[in-house]
């Protein structure tokens, strides 16, 4: 048996909580003192199945939230014995390229429910490993020469790192932590290691949060904490989680990536109020993980902050010359500097044994120090791209080709990487770029090898990678101009205007609009067979791999389902037409459109204001239709008399009497104006950081809120004394039409949805009763189908025609008035004249697109908002 000795370690260290509950195994209880013993008991039984002559032996386990694989991961830090932790099934994928082909470890460690231990062991390669005395854990990374690259991990990272953790959470012996996170992951891995340290419980179970599984036992075992990525939180919104669903929640911890500055506001707005706390920490497997947090009673202020360095940690900025930055609010790469930082890498077994131990580590983060001290990730070094969520380094994938035999210099950016080759043989590009894909688990569409005939050089004699970097950018440029029809990438970026596409971003946060969404959406049908509901919540990295497992499949779909919301936006547009071109009681479209923008703008707009990206929302709601509006208005002007006062501001609609025009045919457009006029106020409330921190938390409440304010001002203003037709035509009286479409969005589950159906059915009793019948019938059915209906399920050649022609509907709105203006003389049968304008209108639709995106895509890219 091991001894407890005068060791600090946690492994040891943690026999001091005795018969304190360690695990909770379903209906078993494990206490420390029985874990201890299940890991020196499982030690001395691996010793008798390892390979003659080996005494330290380097483990390949796949880890996985048992009590036998804790125990075994317990008995091999105590025993000394390098672990290289795995994901379940990765040994029987085994091959010469993957972790355990390349450091063949001595014993292999898997799960086996059958098994007493509740593990199988397996000696495995007999050649001793060199390795140092203070290695302790081996974990892989996402690495640009694949999955085999590991970060190599000393006994004082991995014991430091779990003491800051424990030490900045205050984890006390009376927290219990739920298995919420995979184990091999350096997250999942920390959340472990500082709970034994604390004398804390872990919660086993291999659940997700979408299972209501996971929170049973939560609430059985009185869950205190919650290790969450960000896209768990994501799934906490979306079912609604509040603290009745775990009333014994003390605070929530996240890490691994980007938290949406949506998420981060209402969760720490909701923490404040339901008196539990919300951590947001920052770090990288290199450290073991965590390097920095941010105090909850700094939140939600510092929420776009990674806040400031753990126990013991020091984080510093440095520019390209590798000096110190001491400026506040200053660009550079962040350094890190603590006993947490990792011995090195591994690509080979043989570097297992002389790692480099660097005293800092580099985190490839450009950043900024603010004010407060803490510090801000504003982008990332040069030298690395994200790629499909993953951090690439481009030296690299250099280094290695160059190992294999290859003159190759390596550039790119976040849409793709391309190698330039020297001395390459015609037929060498192509493979060569599969084998790369391969290697580094990436789509081949996204590497690019491209011949170099001569290396730029700067006057130092190294090779120039800002001239190699503008190069590759216009090589990727045209790779995507000749990209394959399977490949979506290029043609969603497109669709968003966006240049530089984020794989690990939404179609939601890249900030798309519901006319993108419509484009987006067509083409995702064509290549997914079951395209997810929530798609546009999905990160745009996971759709590519959803498409290229099932391009072949979908185009043997032949229905597919579209939001009832589309079916709404066409019939308004259809109505708006046959109600200017004709003298039927038809009405209610365009009241349907402002309704329908609401609910786009909450859908699509809300997270970059909440991020204070107001002046890309405003762009990209208003400068699609204003560009159209504005050059029909040039071409009218060449035939009627126009007072450009009010129209050119606008602000047609408060013009005196038929000032505005000569012709009734320019009457519609007044929803021009006030839909610019919504968007820009909307948009402005968001400046505002209360309301910014309200709408995060609340946003349903906000817009009933919203809604119950406006429909008593117009009821008490003197506009209230109007008809509703003239009342609506106000701001308010169209924000007010706009902010049930917000409502729609964000109402959350059957009661939010019952509420807002109710508050539509209370606008029409109280405000709108004066209308027609026709608008009326409209205007409270189509809003409440919006809310109930789940997709409809349509042939799919009709579906796709639908998608289209919704893609159309902004360019229908403008180009129905010229059409009608020109047609009326020709045709003077009402009938006639809407059968006759309402296809040249799409025509023309058609056309305006075409011309206006091309437009729209050199303004966009002139306002440098690709990407931002």
């Amino acid at each position: 048996m091991l001894s407890d000795n005068a060791n600090s370690e946690f492994w040891f260290s943690c026999a001091r909580f005795g018969q304190d509950i360690c695990l909770l195994d379903g209906d078993d209880s494990v206490s420390y003192a029985d874990l201890i013993s299940l890991a020196d008991a499982w030690v001395q039984n691996a010793r008798e199945v390892l390979p003659a002559g080996i005494v330290r032996p380097l483990v390949g386990m796949e880890i996985a939230p048992t009590v036998g694989l804790i125990a075994a991961y317990l008995g091999c830090l105590r025993a000394g014995w390098p672990i290289i932790l795995l994901p379940t099934g990765q040994v029987a994928s085994n091959s010469p390229n993957s972790i355990v082909g390349v450091y063949q470890p001595n014993l292999l460690v898997l799960p086996d429910p059958s098994s007493s231990e509740g593990t199988q062991i397996l000696s495995f390669a007999s050649e001793p490993c060199e390795m140092p005395d203070d290695l302790a854990i081996l974990l892989s990374t996402s690495g640009t020469t694949g999955a085999v690259k590991l970060v190599m991990l000393s006994a004082e990272n991995i014991d430091a790192n779990a003491k800051a953790i424990s030490d900045y959470l205050a984890i006390q012996a009376e927290d219990v932590a739920i298995t919420s996170l995979a184990l091999h992951y350096s997250y999942g891995m920390s959340v472990l290691n500082s709970y034994l340290c604390s004398g804390a419980t872990l919660a086993l179970t291999s659940d997700g949060l979408v299972e209501p599984e996971f929170w049973e036992l939560a609430r059985r075992t009185g869950t205190t904490s919650l290790a969450l990525v960000p896209a768990q939180f994501e799934i906490l919104e979306s079912v609604g989680f509040s603290t009745s669903d775990l009333p014994t929640l003390r605070y929530i911890t996240q890490a691994g990536g980007r938290l949406d500055p949506r998420l981060g506001i209402k969760f720490s707005e909701m923490s404040l109020h339901d008196g539990w706390d919300l951590v947001i920490m920052y770090g990288q497997t290199e450290a073991a993980p965590r390097i920095s947090f941010v105090p909850p009673m700094d939140l939600p202020d510092c929420a776009h902050t990674i806040g400031k360095p753990i126990l013991g940690g020091m984080l510093w900025i440095e520019d390209s010359m590798g000096r110190r930055i001491t400026e506040t609010e200053t660009a550079g790469e962040l350094v890190y500097q603590g006993p947490n930082v990792m011995m090195g890498y591994a690509t080979t077994r043989g570097d297992i044994a002389q790692p480099a131990r660097p005293t800092f580590l580099r985190t490839g983060d450009i950043a900024e120090r603010l004010e407060n001290g803490y510090f801000r990730i504003v982008g990332r070094a040069s030298r690395f791209v994200k790629l499909f969520g993953l951090r690439v380094g481009l030296d690299e994938i250099e280094a290695a080709l160059r190992a294999e035999g290859h003159s190759a210099y390596v550039s790119g950016d976040d849409s793709g990487i391309v190698v330039f080759l020297q001395h390459h043989e015609p037929n060498q590009t192509t493979a060569l770029g599969d084998q790369l894909a391969e290697k580094m688990r990436l789509p081949a569409s996204v590497i690019v090898v491209s011949p170099l005939a001569e290396v730029p050089l700067l006057s130092s004699g190294k090779a120039d990678y800002r001239t190699l970097g503008e190069r590759a950018k216009d090589v990727l440029a045209n790779q995507s101009v000749n990209a394959p029809k399977g490949d979506l990438k290029p043609e969603l970026a497109r669709i968003l205007r966006c240049k530089d596409l984020d794989s690990a971003l939404s179609f939601r946060e890249h900030g798309g609009d519901s006319l993108a969404y419509l484009e987006a959406e067509l083409l995702l049908s064509a290549s997914l067979r079951n395209l997810p509901d929530n798609w546009e919540n999905i990160p745009i990295g996971d759709l590519l791999v959803l498409q290229q497992n099932d391009e072949t499949s979908a185009a043997k779909k032949k229905r597919l389902a579209i939001r009832p919301d589309l079916l709404m936006r066409i019939a308004a547009i259809a109505t708006v037409v046959l109600l200017h071109a004709t003298d039927y009681p038809v009405g209610g479209g365009v009241y349907i459109l402002t309704i329908l923008a609401g609910l786009s703008f909450a859908r699509f707009q809300m997270t970059p204001l909440l991020d204070l990206r107001i002046g890309k929302v405003l762009a990209t709601m208003l400068l699609p239709i204003l560009l159209a509006y504005y050059a029909t208005l040039a071409v009218l002007s060449t035939n009627f008399i126009i007072e450009y006062r009010w129209i050119i501001l606008t602000a047609n609609f408060y013009a005196a009497g038929d000032s505005i025009t000569t012709s009734r045919f320019l009457l519609p457009y007044w929803f021009v104006s006030a839909y610019a006029q919504v968007i820009v106020l909307f948009s402005l409330m968001f400046l505002l950081g209360s309301v910014r921190r309200t709408i995060a938390k609340h946003p349903f409440l906000f817009g009933v809120g919203l809604l119950l304010f406006l429909s008593i001002v117009l009821g008490l203003s003197p506009a209230g004394e109007l008809s509703f037709r003239t009342q609506i035509r106000y701001t308010l009286g169209t924000l007010q039409l706009f902010t049930i479409g917000w409502c729609i969005a964000t109402a959350n589950g059957p009661i939010q949805k019952a509420i807002a159906s109710t508050m539509v059915v209370l606008s029409y009793l109280i405000l709108w009763r004066d209308a027609d019948p026709s608008v009326m019938l409209f205007l409270t059915a189509a809003p409440i189908l919006v809310i109930w209906s789940p997709r409809i399920s349509l042939p799919k050649p009709i579906s796709q025609a639908l998608l289209i022609l919704g893609t159309l509907t902004l360019y229908i709105y403008i180009a129905h008035v010229p059409v009608l203006l020109v047609a009326q003389h020709f045709i003077k049968h009402p009938v006639l004249l809407f059968c006759a304008t309402m296809p040249i209108s799409v025509g023309a639709a058609m056309v305006m697109r075409g011309l206006f995106g091309r437009v729209l895509d050199k303004i966009y890219n002139g306002l440098n908002m690709r990407g931002a």
